[in-house]
C-alpha cells in the first residue's frame, strides 16, 4: 500500500523497502502469530471499502458527465 495510507505507527510493521525487510516481517508474524492475529488497520482502511468508495465513484461520474467534473474537489480531475 501507499505509506500515507498507513498510519505512521505502523509503518514498521507494514512497510518494507526489500525483499530481506519483507522476509524479516514475515518471520515475524509466525513467530508472534497471535499478535499478528489481533493485528488490524480495518478501521483506518474502512473509508477505502468499496461499499464507501462506489458512491463517491458515482458522484464523480456523474459529475463528468454533466460536465461538473473541475468542480468535485478530486485531485487530477
Amino acid at each position: 500500500s501507499y505509506p500515507e495510507l498507513i498510519p505512521a505507527a505502523y509503518h514498521e510493521d507494514c512497510l518494507y523497502d526489500d525483499f530481506d525487510s519483507l522476509l524479516s516481517r514475515l518471520r515475524r508474524a509466525i513467530q508472534h502469530v497471535g499478535a499478528t492475529r489481533e493485528f488490524s488497520l480495518q478501521q483506518h482502511m474502512a473509508g477505502f471499502d468499496w461499499r464507501q468508495m462506489a458512491v463517491r465513484y458515482d458522484d464523480l461520474f456523474e459529475d463528468v458527465v454533466a460536465g461538473k467534473a473541475a468542480r468535485t474537489g478530486w485531485p487530477g480531475v
